[in-house]
């Protein structure tokens, strides 16, 4: 998040298996991520979110996979809050050289004044780095339509997007995503994503960045500093929302274990 929400293209996949499943292919033998948010998201809504996932690559599997559990729950003006729960398995492989493609299934369970919603979707991530300090993504979310039963609101609706990762020095990284939204979406309004990403020292990563959401109307502003230890790693970010400061900041903590 402190890159601006960009990241698809990245291979960082405790971050990235939420982001791209295809990243799966370029994962350690094993790692695990612990993850907290709370904040103000969209003026009045408000979400609080956290869970963990584990990701797995060891020798003896057969293909690199994934699983995560997520808890949310959003606040909206005017509604029902909403409890959401995510089961989501995913995979990913090397295709052919440098090209992966991966895969995602999730089980989403919404809960809102007194009703129970649930959906299984799932989304397809490609990914090529054709050298060490380059690489694209591509990734289509939610690739079944939404259910007509579960109130607009709360639907996760299919959302297509291309990003770029470039190293440009050793302590200097570039993100860059951006996508369109697939159906409401009659203008084809795009979200720009983008964070740079650069060490202090050997330990200390600063990371600004900016998400620009041409179909909401909202600029946001984000900021992050991450310890890369060895034998753990430790990640805080902050958004504010330009057009609705006052409303307070959104946080987000991870901690990140590789093995």
């Amino acid at each position: 998040m402190g890159a601006g929400g960009a990241g698809l293209a990245s291979a960082e996949v405790s971050e990235s298996v939420f982001l791209n499943p295809a990243s799966l292919a370029h994962a350690p033998s094993f790692s695990s991520g612990w993850f907290y948010k709370d904040g103000f998201v969209k003026g009045e809504n408000h979400t609080t979110d956290y869970g963990a996932t584990f990701v797995d690559n060891s020798k003896d599997v057969f293909v690199p996979g994934a699983f995560s559990y997520i808890r949310r729950r959003r606040n909206f003006e005017g509604l029902a809050p909403a409890d959401e729960t995510y089961w989501q398995v995913a995979v990913g492989k090397f295709m052919h050289d440098q090209f992966s493609m991966g895969l995602t299934l999730y089980y989403l369970a919404i809960e809102t004044d007194g009703k129970k919603y649930t959906r299984l979707n799932g989304d397809l991530g490609f990914m090529w780095n054709p050298s060490p300090n380059f690489g694209w993504g591509v990734v289509i979310y939610n690739l079944r339509k939404p259910d007509l039963e579960t109130p607009d609101y709360l639907n996760y609706k299919p959302f297509a997007a291309i990003g770029l990762n470039f190293i440009l020095t050793e302590l200097v990284r570039v993100r860059m995503d951006i996508g369109q939204q697939l159906i409401d979406n009659p203008l084809g309004r795009h979200v720009i994503k983008a964070g740079l990403e650069t060490f202090i020292n050997r330990f200390v990563v600063l990371r600004l960045g900016g998400q620009f959401d041409r179909l909401v109307g909202t600029d946001e502003t984000t900021l992050g500093l991450s310890f890369l230890g060895p034998r753990f790693s430790l990640d805080y970010a902050i958004n504010y929302r330009q057009s609705d400061v006052s409303k307070g900041p959104l946080h987000s903590v991870d901690l990140r274990i590789p093995f």
